[in-house]
């Protein structure tokens, strides 16, 4: 059995922040981070999926994606069947993170999605840890990753439930065994009350934070309150709804539990997904259009712009090049030989003809 990482005794106990891939973690580290949780000294920067930022110590984000890479994973984390294994030869870097990390009277952790796959391994080596769990519904957790257009996704659309669903078994499996070091939230709670979740942080885990500002922005969080997309989880993938409802009872959160009991046949979301996505479509393609539009008309403007103030300068110039070809053309008069600079005839030397006397001979 591996040792477990030596952390001084005056040192806050680690927090661990987990939960599946585009379920809001990103925002709950944000959130505690400026609690006054230490989360990383190198943090991932931000990408057009989460352009406000990852909030990712990068050590830990490279450290698991190797160990995924290691055991013939995907570095992403995507699986419905594997827990994460860490080869023996990465055992010395994880010692050497976690060191790294540590400081006296300093509340610290880290945030990663990955970590979900290594419960197991960080529990045996951190075991004073406490850990944050964070889940989503799997239906917008799904359109989130078919939104941010992964090609795993594209290929195989029911695999994004598959791997929620595996996700949160291991969060489920690992509350079970160590209730008294974890706390669950869904998102919609962490947007709600952030105060509250840093408070019950705080006060289970005896860790020392403040109180939070505002981090959410509603713009980059999308929602979806309608029924089909639930009923079609609820249809056909079971295990996912119960997993579901059992993060809702942990939680105590109402999630969306009458999604099952709502009119509709899996046929008719089908249709309605359906109708929703062509809507979808058209008006991406206007906005599209309206878009070029508007760059055209812009570039028009910019054209007739730099005409409009090149004209006087073309003014200029054509007058210039008008005296420099009159000041030329008067030159060359005045150089040329034979010519009178009062007369713009030439002048005409007197030569007498063949057989007439010249000047001389007359006068003689």
């Amino acid at each position: 059995m591996p040792a477990k990482l030596d952390i001084p005794a005056i040192s806050a106990r680690p927090l661990l922040i987990g939960g599946m891939h585009r379920s809001g973690t990103s925002l709950t580290a944000s959130i505690l981070a400026d609690a006054g949780l230490d989360i990383g000294p190198t943090l991932l920067g931000a990408a057009p999926a989460n352009p406000m930022g990852y909030f990712e110590d990068v050590g830990f984000f490279d450290f698991h994606r190797r160990a995924l890479v290691g055991q013939g994973l995907s570095s992403e984390g995507y699986t419905a069947t594997e827990r994460g294994v860490v080869p023996a030869a990465l055992d010395a870097e994880a010692s050497r993170l976690v060191a790294a990390r540590t400081r006296p009277g300093v509340a610290w952790g880290w945030k990663e999605p990955r970590t979900t796959l290594f419960l197991d391994f960080w529990q045996d080596r951190l075991p004073e840890a406490c850990h944050l769990f964070v889940f989503r519904r799997p239906w917008e957790v799904a359109d989130s990753l078919f939104r941010r257009g992964d090609d795993t996704f594209a290929i195989n659309p029911v695999f994004a439930l598959e791997v929620w669903t595996h996700y949160n078994r291991l969060i489920l499996d690992f509350v079970h065994q160590h209730p008294e070091q974890c706390v669950v939230f869904e998102i919609s709670q962490v947007i709600a009350e952030p105060c509250a979740v840093v408070a019950t942080v705080r006060e289970r885990f005896d860790i020392p934070l403040g109180a939070p500002r505002q981090c959410y922005v509603d713009s980059l969080f999308s929602r979806d309150d309608g029924p089909t997309r639930a009923r079609l989880v609820h249809d056909l993938a079971p295990e996912a709804w119960h997993t579901y409802l059992e993060l809702c009872e942990l939680a105590g959160s109402d999630g969306d539990i009458e999604a099952s009991q709502r009119d509709h046949s899996v046929g008719e979301c089908a249709v309605l997904e359906w109708a929703r996505a062509s809507r979808a479509e058209a008006i991406a393609r206007e906005a599209e259009c309206r878009i070029r539009a508007e760059v055209e008309a812009r570039v028009s403007r910019a054209a007739a712009e730099r005409r409009r103030k090149r004209a006087p300068a073309n003014v200029v110039r054509r007058a210039a090049r008008k005296l420099q070809a009159g000041l030329t053309a008067a030159a060359r008069r005045l150089l040329q030989p034979g010519r009178d600079a009062s007369d713009d005839a030439p002048r005409l030397l007197p030569f007498p003809r063949a057989g007439e006397a010249g000047p001389a001979k007359r006068a003689a």
